[in-house]
């Protein structure tokens, strides 16, 4: 008997309409017999399994490869979702994966059914990449529909970390890692140097009112906005980047010029920085505008954006 180099067995058959020897534990063809003239002929019919075959469990690739692959074996489903008829069928976890994506544009309250097919399309076309790219081993679909969502709505200023696995009801540092990993197959990179400062500070409050469990004050909110502008354009034209730490910033500085009681903590976590980096660039601030805290609480909002910057 001929001993299989994969699985060492010992098992084997002869098909004499084929003119092979396999191996029957995984399907590996030992020995073959080359015809000189050989021909194709098409046969749509799928093969018809005996009872007694239907009792062996096969996984079967309808004779596309050759021979039928005994047993539920890696080479055996292997070979069976590369052929034919396996093609165009739709696992569970897709079915899984595509729930799971409505479920999350659905919670972020995405306004068109049009631009929510077009994320949800987007989302589809990302997986298949990652597929095919071989980087979607080892990750829940949870996680995979969790970290796809948020890198296609990062890229559209539509989300931001805290917030997502908080929506999505993964581990955050779970949701990092996978990120890391599934970036690596996009076209374009996650965007972090560009961004839009009215989107930031929208999803920063957004956040701070899921946090703190309550409405934020709608003058507050205007406020912020119209700060978060104003720096930012004033940051551009000096070279620097508005970024979480400069969002959370901003809105700290409005809510001590409007006598609002968030700490620093509460204001990083909504905006996905720290208090310590929030202070950096407070220091930072204060040098930039020539002014001190003092100043800065004595005078509003609309004051600072047209120069009056207190004595």
């Amino acid at each position: 008997m001929i001993k299989c180099p994969i699985c060492l067995s010992r098992k084997n058959e002869y098909n004499e309409k084929i003119g092979e020897t396999c191996c029957t534990d995984c399907g590996l063809v030992l020995t073959s017999i080359a015809f000189e003239e050989t021909s194709f002929v098409k046969n749509d019919d799928k093969i018809i399994l005996t009872s007694e075959e239907k009792g062996r469990s096969y996984v079967t690739d309808d004779g596309n490869l050759g021979s039928r692959i005994k047993g539920s074996g890696k080479l055996a489903k292997t070979q069976l979702f590369q052929s034919s008829s396996y093609k165009g069928k739709v696992l569970a976890s897709d079915r899984h994966f595509t729930v799971l994506v409505k479920n999350i544009l659905y919670q972020y309250n995405i306004p068109t059914l049009g631009k929510a097919n077009s994320i949800l399309e987007e989302c589809e076309s990302f997986k298949k990449t990652l597929r095919e790219k071989k980087l979607l081993a080892g990750y829940s679909t949870e996680l995979r529909a969790a970290s796809i969502t948020y890198l296609l709505l990062r890229n559209k200023n539509i989300t931001n970390l805290n917030r997502h696995a908080k929506i999505c009801g993964v581990n955050i540092k779970m949701l990092k890692k996978t990120n890391k990993k599934f970036s690596k197959g996009m076209l374009t990179r996650e965007t972090i140097q560009i961004r839009n400062p009215t989107l930031m500070m929208e999803n920063a409050i957004l956040m701070l009112e899921t946090n703190l469990g309550e409405m934020c004050n709608y003058s507050y909110r205007i406020k912020c906005f119209k700060m978060g502008e104003y720096v930012a354009s004033c940051y551009d034209k000096l070279n620097l980047s508005y970024r979480n730490s400069t969002n959370a910033l901003v809105m700290w500085i409005v809510a001590q010029m409007d006598d609002k009681k968030y700490t620093q903590r509460e204001i990083g976590e909504a905006s996905n920085s720290t208090p310590q980096s929030l202070r950096i660039n407070l220091k930072q601030f204060y040098e930039i505008f020539n002014i001190n805290k003092q100043q800065l609480l004595s005078i509003s909002v609309d004051d600072f954006i047209s120069g009056i910057r207190g004595r």
